[in-house]
């Protein structure tokens, strides 16, 4: 199907489907059981597609680029219905929904987050400012009152998603780039995946350690996502491994 590097792909909530995002640069959307093209082309990017999310509700589609825009997608027709959100100076490498799907959080090679109105492309918060390199991975906290960042800087910084006001100091402990980021489910730890080759699980509220680092991959740890029930954390790696 693409004709370039994927480097994107996120399920949606009920498992169905698959969406890609490609440096060729179009989405695509597949059955997640027959492997079989559903929809696509979504074409309009000019540049590498690197970051794509579905709505919690599974609707819609949205995909950061090279190309420093943001577009949000109808999922079953591939039609543009949202941006280009135009604000970022750079790469876009990360994009992700609040719960209430009412905001797009975004994280880009400028070093800065955005927040943006889900249906209009307005920017609402930010640009928040504080990491001193590529913003590589955000995400929203369960209840979308925070917003957390992982950064080419080793460091990771929690947000409140409304003032973008930094509410707990930087989590330090990684030594390389962190490539990947989310929350637990239950909102209490955060997870993050490093170029130092582990994996760490914080507080939350207190940016401590809650275990020691897991180690056991041989490169750069660049995904990183917990079980539904909050038991177990799936890692992927450079290394071309994935360990639970």
């Amino acid at each position: 199907g693409h004709t370039k590097s994927i480097y994107a792909v996120f399920y949606s909530s009920d498992g169905a489907y698959i969406v890609s995002g490609s440096q060729d640069p179009t989405i695509r959307v597949w059955n997640a059981t027959t492997g079989n093209l559903v929809t696509g082309l979504f074409q309009g990017h000019t540049n590498s597609v690197f970051s794509v999310a579905y709505s919690p509700d599974g609707a819609h589609i949205v995909s950061g680029s090279q190309d420093r825009t943001i577009r949000v997608w109808s999922a079953t027709t591939g039609n543009l219905v949202a941006g280009p959100f135009q604000g970022h100076t750079d790469s876009i490498l990360s994009v992700a929904y609040s719960p209430d799907r009412a905001h797009i959080v975004s994280g880009s090679l400028d070093k800065t987050i955005r927040v943006w109105n889900a249906t209009t492309g307005q920017s609402v918060a930010g640009p928040f400012q504080g990491h001193t390199d590529s913003v590589f991975s955000v995400a929203y906290s369960p209840d979308g009152a925070h917003i957390v960042s992982g950064s080419l800087d080793s460091t990771i910084r929690v947000w409140n998603s409304t003032t973008g006001v930094c509410v707990t100091d930087p989590f330090q402990g990684h030594t390389g780039s962190i490539f990947c980021i989310t929350y637990s489910p239950d909102g209490t730890h955060i997870v993050s995946g490093s170029s130092d080759k582990t994996i760490r699980v914080w507080h939350a509220t207190t940016g401590l350690l809650a275990v020691n680092p897991f180690q056991g991959h041989t490169d750069g740890v660049i995904s990183v996502v917990y079980s539904p029930e909050d038991t177990f954390i799936v890692s992927g790696s450079e290394d071309n491994t994935i360990r639970v």
